[in-house]
C-alpha cells in the first residue's frame, strides 16, 4: 500500500479501481489526498469488504465497495492492484484488471518479495508487455503497465479458470462414488483434493441427519459429498469468498445436486440453527500468518447452532490445539481418525 500511495501518479486518473483491496486503508489515504477521484474498492473476501466498507464510509464522499470480481468493461483509467497470495490466484486478478481498463489506462501492482512479487510482475509483463515504470522499497516491488493493444491469450493466461468465465474442471472418487467439481484459483487446493478433507469424508459417521452445514466450503466437497449421501437432507454451504462460492454452486450443478444451497458469509452468523452435524475444514491462515480465532470462532457458533444430539466435525492438522477448544465449548471430544498429519475431530451437543 505505501509503495502505491508513493509512485502512483494519482493526479492522471479520474477513475480509479483498488482491487484486492483488503481493509482498504489506500482507498482511506487517497480520499483524503485526491478528493477529485472517483474511487472504487473490489474484494473477493466479504469480511475484508465489509472492513473497507466500514472505513470509507467515514469518508465525505461517495466510494463503492464491491464484493467479487469487477465487470465493468473499460470503466477505469486506472486499476492499482495489491498482489495476493498464489501466482495463480495473481493472474487471475492482472487480467480480470486489464478487462475492466478504458484504452491506455494504467495497471499498477505492488507486494512484497517474500510472497513471490517478482514473479507476479513477470506474469504481468507476459500479459501487458514491459513496465513502463519500477520501484523498489520496504522488502517490495512496484510496477506501473500500461493496457495497450489487447492480443490472443496464451500460456498462462489461457488456462481453464484463470480465462474469465472458465473453471478448472476434475473428477474425485470418494467411497466409490465419482464427484465432478469446478474450481478456479484463490479457491483452497483448486486443482485436486487434499488429503485433509478426503480423511475428514471417509470418516464421518452420521445417522439419518436433516440439516447438515459445511462451514468453509470451497469449491464444495464436502457439501456435495453430504447432499449426495444424505438426498432427503438440507444441506447449507458458507464461504467467505466470492470465487469460493461460485465454484461451489458450478460444482452442485455440474452434479445435479438441488438440495444444497450456497452463501456467501462469515462463519455461521444468519443462518440458523438447529443443525443434527456441522462439518469443516477450517483454514489456519490470514495471508501468511497462522490464525486460530477463526476456528475457535467456528467452534462457539457451531456449540449455539447444534440441536441437541448434533455434531461438530473438524479435520485440522495434529499440531493445532483445537480438541482443547472443542472440549471446552461442548464437554466432550472424540478423534475419529488421524495420520500423522492430520486429526479428525467430532463434538457433541448434549
Amino acid at each position: 500500500m505505501e509503495l502505491h500511495a508513493r509512485h502512483v501518479r494519482w493526479e492522471r486518473h479520474e477513475r480509479v479501481l483498488l482491487l484486492n483491496c483488503g481493509h482498504g486503508a489506500l482507498g482511506v489515504w487517497l480520499g483524503q489526498r485526491h478528493p477529485q477521484v472517483s474511487l472504487s474498492l473490489a474484494d473477493t473476501h466479504h469480511v475484508a469488504a465489509q472492513a473497507a466498507r466500514a472505513n470509507l464510509d467515514r469518508m465525505p464522499h461517495g466510494t463503492n465497495v464491491t464484493v467479487g470480481l469487477p465487470a465493468d468493461e473499460g470503466a477505469y483509467n486506472a486499476v492499482v492492484l495489491l498482489a495476493p497470495k498464489g501466482r495463480a490466484l495473481a493472474r487471475l486478478l492482472i487480467l480480470a484488471g486489464r478487462q475492466v481498463l478504458a484504452k491506455d489506462g494504467m495497471l499498477y501492482v505492488a507486494g512484497p518479495k517474500a510472497a513471490g512479487i517478482k514473479s507476479v510482475l513477470a506474469d504481468a509483463e507476459q500479459l501487458l508487455g514491459p513496465p513502463l515504470r519500477g520501484e523498489y522499497g520496504g522488502g517490495g516491488r512496484w510496477a506501473a503497465f500500461s493496457r495497450g493493444a489487447d492480443g490472443p491469450l496464451t500460456g498462462a493466461y489461457a488456462v481453464d479458470g484463470v480465462r474469465p468465465g472458465t473453471y478448472h474442471h476434475w473428477k474425485v472418487e470418494i467411497g466409490g462414488d465419482v464427484h465432478h467439481v469446478a474450481t478456479r484459483p484463490g479457491v483452497f487446493s483448486w486443482r485436486e483434493l487434499d488429503t485433509a478433507s478426503r480423511l475428514l469424508l471417509e470418516s464421518l459417521q452420521l445417522d439419518h441427519p436433516a440439516r447438515l452445514a459445511d462451514v468453509g466450503c470451497g469449491y464444495g466437497i464436502i457439501g456435495l459429498y453430504l447432499a449426495r449421501r444424505h438426498p432427503s437432507c438440507e444441506v447449507t454451504m458458507v464461504d467467505v469468498d466470492t470465487l469460493a462460492c461460485d465454484c461451489a454452486r458450478q460444482t452442485l450443478a455440474l452434479n445435479r445436486v438441488s438440495t444444497a444451497q450456497v452463501h456467501l458469509g462469515d462463519g455461521l452468523q444468519g443462518l440458523g440453527q438447529n443443525y443434527d452435524a456441522i462439518v469443516s475444514n477450517p483454514p489456519f491462515h490470514t495471508g501468511h500468518n497462522v490464525n486460530l480465532q477463526m476456528t475457535h470462532q467456528l467452534i462457539v457458533e457451531a456449540h449455539a447452532a447444534c440441536a441437541l444430539g448434533g455434531h461438530l466435525a473438524l479435520v485440522a492438522n495434529r499440531f493445532l490445539p483445537y480438541d482443547r477448544a472443542m472440549r471446552q465449548r461442548f464437554g466432550n471430544v472424540t478423534t475419529l481418525a488421524e495420520t500423522s498429519r492430520f486429526r479428525v475431530l467430532q463434538s457433541t451437543r448434549r
